[in-house]
């Protein structure tokens, strides 16, 4: 009914009909209704290191753990399965059941069992599920014991229930002990697969006929034929009959037609490297025409994944031990005809619903290319990533288009190589950090948040009351969490005066001043403070979420630039607070004799070291919140006993009343009001730009902006207070209707009686007493009246 690309062609016209087909569509197939009731618990996040891991515990897997062992290294082995084995748990051919004596391993190997494996990405690094949690494992080296599966066969009606692979009915009579039907038709590629009716007999599956699509051979045929099996030879056609389930098979075998009753079919066309794993992390598996599979060449691989079968447990000891260890010639039997033309229609990719018919079509439409073809027809896209259909599908685009499969390519590979569950990705995606100040947090029954890897006090009790106690007196807030950098040395002026937008090589010892980051694309990529406390020694903060990824741009810019300045990450080392509103410097002046001079003469944006007791610290004067305020940095052991001294006389306030105050004072939050491709011109920050620098990082980039010139603008907006129903993420529109932009932030201001916010207007918007059109999420447009921040205090006399 709705054939590749058929959708591209017919439910875009008229203009809208798709969003009435669209609905209808997606009930067809078969969607399945999001439980909302559910709530599963997010996996926990295991971060480990080995010398050498290990992926599949098959004969090659334990064969390379045991050899990888003897050298003192530290081994992981990880095997999807209950239990190790592999193969040899199910597959008797050619191969002995394991002994517990096999799987005894000296002590610096760790099994893994029960673990799936699902991406190999960067540096080693292994992404892997269990039922308990998920792990990020870094291996110095890996060996891919990933093993091999069947392919299966294409032929008239293989969509049928009962229609299986030999290797899928050894494991239920093995691993199960279920039988995979009363009478089974086998379609067997090489004499393993042939000898799997033997075992499967024993399981009380008769045989109906072994059907052999791979070169005649008359030693094995002779064999299964004194033990009663019918083999029949030359199949140029086969199908399947039956209505809902399998009810027997037609072949046409040497010219003759032959007919067999059955209730499933077995069938293997050749076995095929797992390539998944080895593929992703860049491992090559190009297509052989001779022995119709992809073969890899790396020392990486052992076993079934290197082409091997009968002498996987050498080819994993040599892997183990890191020998060359080049795949055989051709160690495993199959077939190069996979495709049996017959009644019914033939399913070449069984997941995404894709005949043989679909192919051709999108062949004769021009899509020859493979990866062009797996995307008009969604080839190798459900939920097994192709590990059945990409056989078939390459090998039939070879055939219809009469090349080489080698030539044809392969459709890539990518991560994950199984199923993950939201649960599994949602744990914590790092360990919980927590400031020095958390517990007196807790003893004041602080609600809390996640602020990056930090969790912070959102509020103590009404975010409301704590703002108001601000304004009025004065309040104390925990901003250990911002990054603090030190910059030391003879070039450190030079470093920060490339590194930021402002300018720093003027910048008098004892000064502070704002500091906005872009990167080289000029967008904004964090903002903070920097201070000045000697020649050649300046303290910068950071925002919370980017405090280690700018220390480790700023180390990655001093290499490049090969400046001798010294860079110090004291984030954890030191923690922070703000001492903010009327009261603030008498508050701070009692707390040591030292502070009551400092604090009289320290001016506006400036900055000194101060004693406290038995510690230095250094004391800022900034206006984050509109009101006179003191940011305090000392060593985190010693952050605790100041707190509780000023906390006598001063209100704790959260993070709720924080962004409150400052939004009254118009001040952005990196990441809120910004986003990935904000530059300064678009957040109406040109005056944090040094013009006449001849250059910092970025300024490039904000030249070119400037001259292609801007959509939107940053224009802060206010509402009366009747109008609360504008949220955060709610769409700004232009004049003709269409979205421009957004609110980025927006809250009550009780200082003010109104609403106040920022969003992204369209660039003519007046900064002042211009109009904002924006849409609730219920669909109602309201107008906002532009204002030019800071809505509070606007001439800034509360806080200098």
């Amino acid at each position: 009914f709705l054939p590749p690309g058929f959708y591209y062609k017919a439910f875009y016209k008229p203009r809208g009909a798709w969003p009435l087909w669209e609905p209808l569509i997606r009930r067809l197939a078969g969607l399945g209704a999001v439980n909302l009731a559910a709530r599963p618990s997010p996996d926990d996040k295991v971060y480990d290191f080995c010398d050498v891991a290990i992926i599949g515990g098959g004969a090659a897997g334990v064969a390379a753990a045991k050899a990888a062992a003897k050298s003192g290294a530290s081994i992981r082995l990880i095997d999807r399965n209950p239990m190790l084995g592999g193969a040899m748990n199910w597959r008797d051919a050619n191969l002995d059941s394991p002994a517990e004596s096999d799987f005894d391993f000296p002590d610096n190997v760790r099994v893994m069992t029960s673990c799936e494996a699902t991406g190999v990405f960067a540096d080693n690094m292994i992404l892997m599920h269990s039922a308990e949690c998920s792990y990020r494992l870094r291996a110095e080296r890996i060996v891919y014991a990933t093993g091999a599966r069947d392919t299966p066969i294409v032929f008239g009606n293989n969509d049928l229930p009962g229609v299986m692979l030999i290797s899928a009915a050894l494991r239920l009579a093995f691993l199960y002990d279920v039988a995979c039907g009363r009478r089974a038709a086998f379609v067997a590629s090489c004499a393993a697969d042939a000898n799997a009716a033997r075992t499967l007999r024993d399981y009380g599956v008769q045989t109906a006929a072994i059907f052999n699509i791979g070169e005649p051979h008359a030693e094995w045929a002779e064999s299964l034929a004194a033990d009663g099996f019918i083999v029949h030879h030359r199949v140029s056609e086969f199908h399947a009959t039956g209505r809902k389930h399998v009810s027997g098979v037609r072949a046409i075998c040497g010219g003759r037609r032959v007919e067999s009753d059955c209730d499933c079919v077995l069938m293997n066309g050749g076995v095929v490297p797992s390539a998944e794993l080895p593929a992703a992390a860049g491992i090559a598996f190009p297509y052989n025409s001779v022995l119709h599979r992809p073969v890899g060449d790396s020392d990486s691989l052992a076993g079934g994944a290197n082409n091997r079968a009968r002498s996987a447990a050498e080819d994993g000891a040599a892997a183990g031990e890191g020998k060359t260890n080049r795949p055989a010639a051709d160690d495993f039997a199959g077939a190069a005809n996979i495709f049996f033309p017959g009644k019914g229609k033939a399913f070449a990719d069984l997941e995404e619903d894709l005949q043989l018919k679909d192919l051709d079509d999108a062949a004769d439409e021009g899509f020859e290319d493979i990866q062009l073809l797996k995307r008009y027809t969604t080839a190798g896209m459900g939920p097994a990533q192709g590990k059945l259909g990409n056989i078939p599908v390459l090998r039939y685009l070879a055939q219809k288009i009469h090349s080489d499969a080698a030539e044809v390519g392969q459709i890539t590979a990518r991560p994950p190589a199984a199923a993950e569950t939201l649960a599994q990705l949602a744990g914590e995606p790092h360990p919980i950090k927590r400031t020095a100040l958390h517990y007196a947090h807790v003893h004041l029954s602080a609600a809390f948040m996640p602020a990056a890897a930090w969790l912070r006090p959102a509020r103590y009790g009404d975010s409301d009351t704590e703002a108001r106690a601000v304004r009025e007196n004065a309040g104390i807030v925990d901003i250990s969490t911002l990054g603090k950098i030190q910059i030391s040395g003879p070039d450190a002026a030079e470093f920060l005066e490339r590194m930021y937008a402002g300018k720093f090589l003027s910048q008098k010892i004892g000064a502070v001043r704002y500091a906005l980051m872009l990167d080289e694309s000029g967008v904004i990529a964090d903002d903070g403070v920097v201070a000045r406390l000697s020649e050649d020694r300046f303290w910068a903060t950071t925002t919370t979420g980017n405090a280690d990824a700018i220390y480790r741009q700023m180390l990655l810019w001093r290499a490049r630039w090969n400046l001798r300045a010294d860079i110090v990450n004291m984030t954890s080392a030191f923690a922070a607070m703000n001492l903010a509103g009327p009261n603030a410097p008498q508050l701070l002046s009692a707390i040591a004799e030292d502070a009551a001079e400092v604090v009289a003469d320290l001016g506006y944006m400036r900055a000194a070291e101060i004693s406290l007791g038995n510690t230095k610290a250094i004391l800022m004067r900034v206006g984050f919140v509109g009101e006179k305020g003191f940011e305090i940095h000392l060593p985190s052991g010693c952050a605790a006993a100041l707190w509780n001294i000023l906390l006598r006389d001063a209100t704790p306030f959260g993070v709720e009343a924080q962004r409150l105050l400052r939004l009254e004072k118009g001040h952005i939050i990196v990441g809120q009001d910004t986003d990935g491709l904000t530059t300064p011109l678009e957040a109406d920050m040109e005056w944090a730009l040094g013009r006449d620098k001849p250059f910092y990082v970025g300024r490039r980039a904000v030249e070119i902006h400037r001259r292609r010139g801007i959509r939107r603008v940053l224009r802060g907006f206010t509402m009366d207070a009747r109008r609360r129903r504008i949220a955060e993420s709610d769409l700004v529109l232009d004049k003709t209707g269409d979205a421009i932009g957004r609110v980025t932030s927006v809250a009550y201001s009780p200082s003010l009686q109104c609403v106040v916010g920022l969003a992204f207007a369209p660039v003519d918007t007046p900064a002042s007493g211009g109009v904002l059109r924006i849409r609730a999420a219920g669909g109602e447009v309201m107008e906002a009246k532009t204002v030019a921040p800071p809505f509070y205090d606007p001439r800034g006399e509360r806080q200098k």
